[in-house]
């Protein structure tokens, strides 16, 4: 039977760590700042759909090696032995044999000019799929910049905002301006709260983009 001391520790110690869990998964990663440079080269190394197309390219680099290695000429040693039992004499040969297929209808050589061009198509995908890549990094990069600018331009305004509210309060208190002026005040903080809010959420959505585009990794634009 345990002991109460010990039932009490494994009690206390199980709602740390589910604390510890819940903080955990409340806190999402935090994005590390990273210039236009390194975010392209970042881009290029993890991306998944750019690393498919370049097992792709490979792929068809290997079939064009292999089909190539096919009408290459083969050499091949071989060796013999015998022994004559009553004689007691013994008996060797060595064989030397090159070989080649051939090619009597140019099948070989199709093959071979199928796997060269397949090899060129999945190439130009690639570039292309790179230069399509690239520029769109860039756009959601720059994207993200002017989203967090505009972020920190709407906590700004929120500050001037309360402020004009807490003078337009004070001077209604004194008699010194109407309550107009305070209604005035506390609509146009309402107004660039939400809009900070909206600034919030395109600033998560470019920081997601940025995410998405490199392969999962959290970045962010410099201030």
């Amino acid at each position: 039977m345990a002991c109460p001391e010990t039932s009490g520790l494994r009690g206390i110690l199980a709602v740390f760590l589910f604390i510890v869990g819940v903080l955990v998964v409340s806190f999402p990663a935090v994005a590390a700042e990273i210039s236009l440079p390194e975010y392209l080269h970042l881009v290029l190394g993890e991306n998944k759909e750019a690393k498919a197309s370049l097992a792709r390219v490979e792929s068809a680099r290997a079939s064009v090696a292999f089909t190539a290695a096919e009408q290459r000429m083969n050499v091949g040693v071989k060796g013999e032995t015998a022994r004559v039992l009553r004689e007691e004499e013994g008996q060797y040969a060595l064989s030397l044999a090159l070989s080649q297929r051939i090619d009597l209808w140019g099948k070989y050589d199709l093959q071979e000019r199928a796997a060269l061009l397949a090899l060129d198509a999945r190439r130009a995908t690639h570039a292309q799929l790179v230069n399509t890549l690239l520029t769109d990094a860039e756009g959601a990069y720059w994207t993200a910049f002017m989203a967090r600018k505009n972020l920190v331009l709407y906590e700004s305004l929120i500050h001037q905002r309360e402020e004009d509210l807490r003078v337009a309060e004070e001077r209604y208190r004194v008699g010194a301006a109407p309550r107009l002026d305070v209604i005035r005040a506390s609509v146009q903080l309402e107004t660039v709260r939400g809009e900070a809010t909206r600034a919030e959420a395109i600033h998560r959505d470019a920081l997601a983009s940025l995410a998405r585009l490199a392969g999962g990794t959290a970045v962010e634009p410099p201030e």
